[in-house]
């Protein structure tokens, strides 16, 4: 097939968190939503603004990581982040930071 041929191995498929360098220093409230939902989030850290990732939640849980250990804004919704906000959120261990219910 010459040039047509695909590349031995090929297509992969690379989890979007393995492009992420970034080293974890904490983590956010384990997020719940309701059966179905699987909305947008958005995490910012407070002390500069910045975006640090927006994504949309593979299931009906999803966990957020940071990588400062100052306190953290994150936002929620269907479609876009904006139907819901969790100000001033601070990182712990993955099992420490707990679970908050949240409804969009």
């Amino acid at each position: 097939q010459g040039d047509k041929a695909q590349f031995a191995g090929w297509p992969i498929t690379v989890d979007q968190d393995a492009n992420d360098g970034r080293e974890v220093a904490g983590w956010l409230p384990s997020l719940q939503f309701a059966k179905g939902v699987r909305p947008v989030v958005q995490v910012i850290e407070d002390a500069t603004g910045e975006v640090l990732y927006t994504t949309r939640a593979k299931g009906e849980t999803f966990q957020p990581r940071v990588y400062s250990k100052g306190k953290h804004t994150v936002k929620i919704g269907r479609q876009k982040p904006v139907a819901k906000t969790l100000k001033g959120l601070e990182p712990k261990s993955k099992k420490a930071a707990g679970t908050m219910q949240v409804a969009v």
